[in-house]
């Protein structure tokens, strides 16, 4: 299982750790250390923890779907250390490293130090390095891994319950991640061979899982059920999502970042190989954990059991809104899996790992020239110094020069300013769209709001006044549009055709 390393390969898996860290900060800050303005849905997070900064209450006077765990940690960041740019990077280093760390620990129970680098590098090369976008998928995530890593060794009450209390926490960040581990652990605890798991432990185990899990949750929720009211979290966490959420991304490939053609074929070649990998991993493992046991040793053989259906748990969890970066977030499990395979391959093993490894170097290599590589200029911005693409640079020149920290601005279809200018959002909503996730009671409410701040600049996006043909009827848009032209002038087009709005003076604007 935990085969020792030669003393010869000491120094290569010293330098391949070492490498994990280095590689994440040449990937998120310069060598001078100015961070780069990163992108992805994470900064909804970062926004909604601003709006927590300054005294906003979730789901009450912003809008929110998922619980309030990642924006909670998001604020304690900006509150030890200030509403700074290198602030979030940081988030994202420090998360990189504690998946990592996780893959490393449970690689660790079911093959050796070499194997286990290497599942850590595939995962770092081949998704988060790629995406370098801690949002609350990643963080809940992490949270079930403990929870498997908590159970590995010794199954015993105390370790169940802890195992519980990671599973709560999990769904403090993501509904579903917490619930999903929660029914992988107790069937793998069911499926636990020896004496000591006997049939009339499992429902107890499974009590004390479930009570350990609820308390958890129960616990880090507390304030937020106080401040809102439970009603109103089982509408934005449960019903809304369950209602009005576009999944996915229309007609392409489930899932995809575009649509699968021969053209797009070489550069959705590793989306393909993330799903290839994430649909046949978990099972294969799984079968011969359970089939193959006289050739696995007993402990290994369960840790492998107990990793599969986590695996596979989480994977069916993505299921019903499938898309890339769900399926990314939920991969670790296959990869950790997919090394352990590759470890016991019987023929052909050296030259897969080979080629392994050469599939790494070349992932991460690219990551790292691509960042340097492409277009961008250094900014001084109210949030600090970053390193930012052409496109922002553009617009935040522009609203630097005719905003200040502190202003009520809205950025309609992206909340990507707020943070780098430390501008306010004045409305409920952070993003509008043009299907039924936007409902016609926010898009009344901001409209509301923009005239009760008397809002001076809006940054239009010209896609929201187009509805989506393939969902008629759930563009809501329409009053928010006739207000904006009767109280707004365009006054600038940027590069990339969005426009800045100002409000007309004079009464009745």
């Amino acid at each position: 299982m935990n085969g020792k390393s030669a003393p010869g390969a000491a120094r290569p898996e010293l330098l391949l750790f070492l490498g994990i860290p280095l590689y994440f900060y040449v990937n998120l800050f310069t060598p001078a250390g100015t961070p780069f303005l990163l992108g992805g849905d994470q900064i909804y997070f970062w926004v909604w923890a601003q709006r927590m900064f300054h005294g906003e209450r979730i789901y009450l006077d912003f809008f929110q779907f998922t619980p309030p765990g990642t924006d909670l940690l998001y604020l304690t960041f900006f509150r030890l250390f200030g509403l700074h740019l290198w602030v979030t990077n940081l988030v994202v280093f420090l998360l990189g490293l504690a998946l990592c760390g996780i893959c490393l620990s449970i690689a660790g129970q079911i093959m050796s130090r070499k194997m286990s680098l290497l599942a850590a590098w595939l995962f770092l090369s081949l998704i988060y390095g790629q995406l370098l976008n801690a949002t609350h998928h990643w963080f809940s995530v992490l949270a079930v891994l403990g929870a498997a890593r908590v159970l590995m060794p010794v199954q015993n009450r105390a370790r169940i319950a802890a195992a519980g209390a990671l599973l709560g926490t999990a769904s403090f960040f993501t509904q579903t991640t917490g619930v999903a581990g929660a029914l992988a652990c107790t069937l793998a605890l069911a499926l636990r061979p020896g004496a000591v798991h006997r049939r009339r432990d499992i429902p107890i185990n499974s009590g004390i899982l479930l009570l350990a899990f609820v308390t958890a949750w129960g616990v880090l929720s507390a304030h937020t059920i106080a401040a809102t009211g439970f009603k109103t979290i089982e509408y934005f966490q449960i019903y809304y999502p369950s209602h009005f959420m576009v999944y996915g991304f229309g007609s392409r490939f489930p899932g995809f970042p575009e649509a699968l053609t021969l053209k797009t074929l070489p550069h959705l070649l590793r989306y393909l190989a993330v799903y290839v990998i994430a649909f046949s991993v978990s099972p294969i493992a799984f079968w011969l954990s359970r089939r193959q046991k006289q050739r696995i040793e007993d402990d290994v053989a369960w840790r492998v059991t107990l990793l599969a259906t986590v695996g596979l748990l989480l994977l069916l969890a993505v299921l019903p809104g499938l898309n890339w970066l769900r399926l990314f977030a939920v991969s670790l499990p296959e990869l950790i899996l997919l090394a352990w395979l590759i470890g016991r391959m019987e023929r052909g093993r050296t030259a897969i790992l080979a080629l392994s490894w050469a599939v790494v170097a070349v992932l991460a290599a690219g990551h790292t020239w691509s960042r340097y590589r492409e277009p961008h200029r250094t900014m001084l911005l109210p949030a600090g110094k970053a390193v930012v693409d052409t496109h922002n640079f553009e617009k935040y020149s522009w609203l630097l020069s005719r905003t200040k920290p502190g202003d009520w601005f809205f950025q309609s279809a992206w909340p990507g300013a707020y943070i780098p200018l430390l501008l306010r959002n004045p409305v409920f909503l952070d993003a509008l769209m043009t299907d039924n996730e936007t409902r016609p009671e926010f898009v009344a409410r901001t409209l509301a709001d923009l005239e009760r701040r008397q809002v001076r600049y809006i940054l239009w996006t010209p896609r929201l006044n187009t509805p989506d043909p393939a969902l008629p009827g759930q563009d809501h848009l329409a009053p928010l549009q006739s207000y904006i032209v009767a109280h707004y002038a365009r006054i600038h087009v940027f590069s990339d055709q969005d426009e800045i709005w100002e409000r007309r003076a004079g009464p009745g604007s």
